[in-house]
Parts: structure tokens; sequence; C-alpha cells
């Protein structure tokens, strides 16, 4: 119990994950985020330090606006993943058995010992 006391309240919070602090940090702009700029800012009114002020409205000014655009699929993955799982498709299940099923038929009937081949057959027999 006086172990729990003792301690620091620092480490009895849970700790946060990368994501999350990268989520934080991202947000913050990367001269403000820069301890060397920080130590020159002794005030806060723009007329004081016009090169830092105008490398932040620089910063902003370049910001993206508005909605970010739309993701056009270039590759056949990313052709099939929009035009079958964003849209909640259900051929994606027949797809997904189209695939299944000649693979399990392949693995039992070469693998599981059926092959007129001695050569292809007992895969999985001999590992039992």
């Amino acid at each position: 119990m006086n172990a729990l006391v003792t301690r620091p309240l620092a480490s009895r919070v849970a700790v946060r994950t990368a994501g999350q602090l990268r989520t934080k940090t991202s947000l913050i702009p990367p001269n403000v985020a820069n301890l060397g700029e920080l130590g020159k800012i002794n005030s806060t009114h723009r007329q004081h330090h016009p090169e830092i002020f105008s490398k932040l409205k620089h910063l902003y000014a370049h910001l993206p606006k508005g909605p970010r655009p739309a993701h056009k699929p270039t590759g056949l993955w990313d052709r099939y993943y929009h035009k079958y799982v964003v849209t909640e498709s259900p051929w994606l299940i027949v797809h997904l058995l189209g695939v299944l099923i000649p693979t399990g038929y392949y693995i039992s009937y070469f693998k599981g010992g059926h092959c007129k081949y001695p050569s292809h057959a007992g895969g999985l027999i001999d590992l039992i």
C-alpha cells in the first residue's frame, strides 16, 4: 500500500500508445514545436518576431482547405476493394467461397493422400 502512495502520479497513469501521442504532436506546427524557436520568443506580438510569424503564416496559408479529395483507385487491388468491399457487395462472399472451395479441394486431394501419383500423396498424412 505504501508503494502505491509514494510513487508519483505519472507512473500510476496508464501509458499512452504511440498512435495517441502521434496524433497530438501532429497538430502542433513545426516551428512552434521546435524548442530552439520557442527560446527566441519573449513576446507573442508578431511585430517583435516577424521571421517566425511569417513562417507560421506561410504554413497555415498552404494547409489544404475543404474536404479531402476522393481517392481514385489505380491498382487492381484498389479497384476491387472500392467496388466490392467499400460498397458492401454480396459478391464479396461469392468471391471468397470461389477461392476457399477450390483451395480446400486441392489441399484435401493432393495433400490428403487421395492422389493416384505416390509422389504427390502423403503430405499431411506423413505429418500426423
